[in-house]
């Protein structure tokens, strides 16, 4: 990916790959669907080619997007003899904002599914997201908790950890473990960037 922003680019690739067809066959499918499922239909060529509600500025079609991911998740439990779904969107913040509506919209069209929606976004709660959404904060490691983490122990909370930085990911950790580097307690001697340690 090219890291530019484009509109709708992770609910398509989810939808596609829930479906397991391409962009063609999308759309065949939308054409099948057109008249038993119009709201499924229209969600799925807005996938293909966005252009909003005509007539309507500014207007999308989140909503019908949303109801073509709901159908998607239907069709790929049935598929797979699953009885319910978890949906994983890393860095939300960096999606494009009608993918955002979409997820926010996701819940009025998927009926009694059981469906776990999570996402990680580096800002507070995005506001599209449903109300009722639950929001854990996730921070970095003090040193004193990334020498533990590095040994495999629980960390014992520190007088002074409130004063310490955290900046230590536990990402970043399992990278250095996996390159034999240890945390010894002098932040200035790790790599700034993995690409530094390998």
């Amino acid at each position: 990916d090219s890291g530019a922003v484009v509109t709708y680019h992770p609910i398509r690739t989810i939808l596609l790959s829930l479906l397991d067809c391409d962009a063609a066959e999308l759309l065949a499918r939308a054409a099948t669907l057109s008249t038993a499922e119009p709201l499924v239909s229209a969600g799925m060529s807005e996938l293909i080619d966005p252009c909003g509600l005509r007539g309507s500025d500014g207007d999308s079609r989140a909503g019908a997007v949303a109801a073509a991911l709901g159908y998607a998740l239907r069709e790929a439990l049935h598929t797979t003899g699953r009885t319910r779904a978890m949906l994983i969107v890393d860095d939300l913040h960096r999606c494009d904002g009608l993918s955002a509506r979409v997820l926010g919209e996701l819940n009025k069209h998927t009926g009694e599914m059981p469906l776990f929606l999570l996402t990680a976004c580096q800002q507070a709660r995005d506001a599209r997201l449903p109300e009722d959404t639950q929001s854990i904060l996730l921070r970095g490691l003090t040193m004193t908790e990334a020498r533990a983490y590095m040994g495999g122990y629980a960390a014992v909370p520190s007088l002074d950890a409130a004063s310490e930085e955290r900046t230590f990911l536990p990402l970043f950790l399992e990278q250095l473990r996996a390159l034999g580097l240890a945390v010894d307690g002098l932040p200035h001697m790790l790599p700034r960037r993995l690409a530094d340690a390998v």
